[in-house]
C-alpha cells in the first residue's frame, strides 16, 4: 500500500483504509527519536477519545491531556513548569521550540484520517478506479484494439501481418486544492483533545465529500472526452432514450452493452453489466427490479437479480446507469499525486496569530479512461 499522508521525517506513515484504532494498535515506534516520541504523544491523545480502549504499553505512560502534553514538551526543552497553569502552559508550548505544535498536528491528522477513511463515496468505493500519478502533466490512457484474427499459415510457412488501432490521449490532469483554517488559543483551552478531534473529523468529511462531488460531476455534466464527443453519446452506443427504470428499459440497456464493440468498431467485447447506479428517487423501484426470488415457474424468474444496486444522492434525479466496473472495462477513475496520496494536513503557530493555523492541501483529479463499460438512461423530462 502507498502512504496516505506526510509525517515527520523518520516517523510512521498513515495507510489507506485504516481507522484510528488500527493505526494505534499497529504502530511500532522508537521513542529514542524525537519525531517518533511526538507521534507517540499524539497517539496517546487520540486514545483518550476511543471508548473502552486501552493504549499499548509503549504510549501508556505518556500524558493523556493536551495541557499535560504541553507541560511535558516544555520540560523537555528545559522550561520550568512547576505551578504553571494549563492555559499559560499551552500558550508557552505553542510559541517555543518544543514539540507541542508537531504533537497537535499529528493528533489532528489521526482524527482527519479516521474520518476521511470512514466516508468514501459510492463512486469511489467499487465503481471508479483509483490510481496514482507522478506529476501534474496529465493522465494519459491509450486503448489498443483491432487485432486481426488468426489466419491459416500456408504451406510455405508464411505468416500474415495483423494491425492495431489506437484510441485515447490525455484524459485529465491533477489540480491542487486547499484552504487554511485558524484555531484560536481559546478553543484549545476550552476543548482540549476533543477540539482537535472535531477539527480533524470535520475536515476529513469535507475532503471526502469534495472528492465525491468532483466524481459525480463527471456523470452529471456528461463531459466531452478525448475523441471530441460527450462521454454518453449515440455514437458511443452508451446513451439510451429518456426512460423510467423498468424491466423493458433495463433489458434494452443490457442488450446495448452486450453489443458494444472494441476500438476497431467491429470486434464484439460482450460487456456484462454488474451494477445498477441510481439516485435515491429510484431506490425502491431498483430494489424491486433486482430482488432475488424463488419462483415456481421459469417465466417468473427475475433476470436482473444479479445486479448490485448502488445509490449516489449526488446524481441528477431520475438518471440511472448500468455499469461493468473495472477490470472488466475501463471507465471512471480518480487520482492522487503519487508522492502524496490523499490530503496533506500541516499546522504551525505563527507569531501574528494567537493560536494554530492549519493548511489543508489535496492534489486530486478525475476523468474517463473509456466509455464502453457505462450506459446511461436519462430521466424522463417533465
Amino acid at each position: 500500500m502507498e502512504p496516505s499522508m506526510n509525517t515527520p521525517q523518520g516517523g510512521p506513515q498513515y495507510w489507506p483504509g485504516e481507522n484510528v484504532s488500527s493505526i494505534l494498535s499497529n504502530a511500532q515506534l522508537s521513542q529514542d527519536d524525537p519525531n517518533h516520541r511526538a507521534f507517540c504523544m499524539a497517539l496517546k491523545l487520540a486514545y483518550t477519545t476511543l471508548p473502552h480502549a486501552e493504549p499499548p504499553a509503549y504510549v501508556a505512560h505518556l500524558p493523556s491531556t493536551l495541557e499535560d502534553t504541553a507541560k511535558d514538551c516544555l520540560q523537555r526543552v528545559g522550561r520550568f513548569t512547576a505551578g504553571l497553569q494549563n492555559g499559560p502552559a499551552i500558550s508557552m508550548a505553542m510559541n517555543t521550540t518544543s514539540d507541542f505544535p508537531l504533537v497537535v498536528q499529528e493528533a489532528t491528522n489521526i482524527f482527519l484520517r479516521n474520518s476521511y477513511d470512514e466516508e468514501p463515496s459510492p463512486l469511489q468505493y467499487g465503481l471508479a478506479k483509483r490510481v496514482l500519478t507522478p506529476d501534474f502533466k496529465g493522465v494519459n490512457r491509450v486503448a489498443v484494439g483491432g487485432r486481426s484474427t488468426l489466419e491459416e499459415v500456408n504451406e510455405n510457412g508464411e505468416f500474415k501481418y495483423g494491425s492495431f488501432v489506437e484510441e485515447g490521449g490525455t484524459i485529465y490532469k491533477l489540480h491542487t486544492y486547499g484552504n487554511i483554517l485558524s484555531v484560536s488559543r481559546q478553543l484549545l483551552f476550552n476543548g482540549g483533545v476533543r477540539a482537535l478531534e472535531r477539527i480533524g473529523q470535520d475536515q476529513g468529511r469535507v475532503i471526502r465529500r469534495f472528492e465525491a462531488d468532483k466524481l459525480a460531476k463527471m456523470l452529471n455534466d456528461n463531459p466531452v472526452i478525448y475523441d471530441g464527443k460527450t462521454l454518453f453519446h449515440a455514437d458511443h452506443n452508451n446513451l439510451g432514450e429518456p426512460g423510467a427504470l423498468t424491466v423493458e428499459n433495463l433489458s434494452n440497456a443490457r442488450l446495448a452493452m452486450r453489443r458494444q464493440v472494441d476500438v476497431d468498431g467491429k470486434t464484439p467485447i460482450n460487456i456484462r453489466p454488474k451494477i445498477l447506479l441510481i439516485d435515491p428517487s429510484n431506490e425502491t423501484v431498483a430494489q424491486q427490479l433486482t430482488a432475488a426470488l424463488t419462483p415456481g415457474q421459469s417465466e417468473h424468474v427475475n433476470p436482473f437479480s444479479y445486479l448490485q444496486v448502488i445509490v449516489e444522492p449526488r446524481l441528477t434525479e431520475g438518471d440511472w446507469y448500468l455499469i461493468a466496473p473495472f477490470p472488466q472495462a475501463e471507465g471512471l477513475e480518480y487520482s492522487y499525486l503519487g508522492s502524496q496520496p490523499g490530503p496533506e494536513f500541516r499546522s504551525d503557530a505563527p507569531l501574528d496569530y494567537d493560536g494554530f493555523r492549519y493548511r489543508i492541501r489535496l492534489d486530486f483529479g478525475c476523468g474517463w479512461a473509456d466509455w464502453r463499460g457505462w450506459y446511461k438512461v436519462p430521466a424522463v423530462e417533465n
